[in-house]
């Protein structure tokens, strides 16, 4: 599950979930071949995901075209994950059309069992992509 939505819910609420893969190399589906579509669920799904490369201390990331753009601003990125090596990280980024950072959330660490975490990014202009990236 990938959601991103304002932490200040206004009276309408819009959520984006990811609607497409733009550059996911490395990776992969636990079913299928689209990664989006494996993320892209209301209700978090333990069989339903996706899997990063092995890092290595160096970051792999995964860029998702978005349903919806975002207006700059401030928003959360809901996500559960786990790690399957001894550690791992994740963080969220938001980019524009054009694959440049508008916003970039900080690392959080991850534990070994499925969690839910909300990662907060703030915006500086309009974003159209999330990029995933895990160490």
């Amino acid at each position: 599950m990938l959601r991103i939505r304002q932490p200040l819910l206004p009276p309408l609420v819009s959520i984006s979930r990811p609607s497409s893969d733009v550059t996911v190399t490395g990776w992969s589906a636990s079913t299928g071949s689209d990664l989006y579509a494996m993320i892209d669920e209301a209700t978090a799904s333990d069989t339903d995901y996706i899997i990063s490369p092995t890092t290595s201390g160096t970051a792999a990331s995964a860029i998702f075209g978005l349903s919806l753009s975002l207006e700059a601003g401030d928003y959360m990125i809901n996500i559960r994950a786990k790690y399957t090596g001894t550690a791992g990280q994740i963080r969220g980024l938001l980019l524009d059309s054009s694959n440049n950072v508008v916003g970039t959330g900080d690392w959080q660490t991850l534990t070994s069992s499925y969690t839910d975490y909300k990662l907060t990014v703030v915006t500086s202009g309009t974003a159209s992509r999330i990029k995933l990236e895990v160490l």
